[in-house]
């Protein structure tokens, strides 16, 4: 027969194992008043934790989540919240702020079809995908490309890289947009999520992308060709395969001969 619980409340009678335990359910419990105040319906309640039940119970306020995260709300009033995943942060979109996300499924034979499709995607609205994380498994791979316009900008190196000066690509938040790819004994399935949150998709947003390779291959072939870089300029401003085009810079021309290495050749 197993001894009775040595440490007990002197307040509601309740019998714990440690006489630590007992101090943390006096500090916490009973040995507190009502110092917690509903700001809605104005109940009160012994410590933070069962006020925020309380809230998330009866007036469904999305919890601060302990662990911060690079997922968060633009809308009005939302900035502080944290959300653990983004089809959390989806849902918080679709239920409070009456967002439409959209979901179209697609059924593709290789991945040089995924790519293909992929480059067509952001040529179309000028914005990139940029593969988040990646998982393997037997036979089986899930990759997540995200919004290239979520986060925030982050100087790499010793702090020197200073923003370019049409600004950063980063909104500061998270887009709700993402292509999810799954992988499984060769087949190849993908979840496009294509509902962008937190930017614009207009068409002075677009210098804030990157040139898709459709123009980067138009570029390469005239600088083999020798063609002046203002004449190339003025080529892909009037007849480039993407409204991206009509923000291309001498800066991009140089950045496209750097990453093919036309400097040594």
């Amino acid at each position: 027969m197993e001894s009775p619980s040595p440490f007990q409340c002197a307040e509601c009678k309740k019998t714990f194992t440690t006489k630590r335990a007992v101090k943390a359910h006096m500090s916490n419990v009973c040995g507190q008043k009502n110092t917690f105040n509903c700001p809605q319906c104005k109940k009160t309640y012994r410590n933070k934790k069962s006020l925020e039940h309380h809230e998330r119970l009866k007036h469904s306020k999305l919890p601060k989540y302990s662990k911060k995260t690079h997922i968060m709300c633009s809308e009005n009033g939302c900035t502080e919240i944290n959300f653990p995943t983004v089809k959390s942060f989806r849902k918080h979109l679709e239920d409070n702020h009456e967002k439409v996300i959209t979901k179209v499924t697609h059924q593709f034979s290789s991945r040089k079809d995924f790519h293909t499709w992929k480059d067509d995607i952001e040529a179309k609205i000028g914005i990139k995908y940029v593969k988040n994380n990646i998982n393997y498994g037997a036979n089986k791979e899930k990759s997540l490309f995200h919004c290239r316009r979520s986060g925030i900008f982050k100087p790499r190196g010793k702090g020197k890289r200073q923003l370019k000066s049409q600004g950063s690509c980063k909104t500061g938040f998270y887009c709700s947009s993402t292509i999810e790819l799954s992988i499984n004994n060769g087949n190849y399935e993908v979840h496009y999520f294509e509902d962008h949150s937190g930017h614009t998709l207009n068409l002075s947003d677009l210098k804030y992308t990157t040139l898709s390779q459709k123009t980067k291959h138009f570029v390469l072939d005239k600088l083999l060709n020798n063609v002046p870089k203002e004449e190339i300029l003025n080529m892909v401003r009037e007849d480039g395969p993407d409204d991206r085009s009509c923000f291309i810079t001498i800066t991009d021309i140089r950045n496209i001969r750097s990453e093919y290495k036309l400097d040594t050749l």
